[in-house]
């Protein structure tokens, strides 16, 4: 990180990126989705790759499977949803940190749910862009 300046503005962005002493060096910024950012490193690092970093892309993964679960819920039954109490904060669990117990819990709920099974193994996949180990995620080998 570079600097947190006091405003989001693109002009703002822009002249601290016109300021940087060699910026022309610049190879890749890593920033968040947020397109007057996206402008400004267009606009005065044209050369540079953008990538979004992996707060935001996670922070993304797991709001859509939120919407998937929020979604999901409201089709069910009060005794249903009771089947499903404590989903949400399992749900966002990564897999390696599941234990047996709640692996269990969370194959009856997938099992009964298949759109919840892909949605979770979805955001899994995007957490797995940034895994340099041998992690299995859930379904695939």
């Amino acid at each position: 990180m570079l600097e947190l300046l006091p405003t989001r503005r693109q002009d703002v962005v822009a002249k601290y990126l016109m300021k940087m002493k060699d910026r022309h060096k610049v190879e890749i910024v890593s920033m968040d989705m947020w397109n007057p950012y996206r402008a400004a490193v267009k606009a005065v690092l044209p050369h540079a790759r953008i990538v979004v970093d992996k707060f935001h892309v996670v922070r993304m993964a797991n709001d859509a499977l939120e919407k998937v679960r929020k979604g999901l819920r409201k089709e069910l039954k009060s005794s249903q949803i009771r089947t499903l109490k404590g989903d949400r904060k399992l749900l966002l669990k990564r897999a390696h940190d599941i234990s047996d117990r709640e692996r269990l819990i969370m194959e009856t709920w997938t099992g009964a749910f298949p759109q919840l099974l892909a949605a979770y193994e979805h955001k899994e996949r995007f957490y797995h862009i940034w895994c340099y180990t041998n992690e299995v995620i859930p379904g695939k080998r």
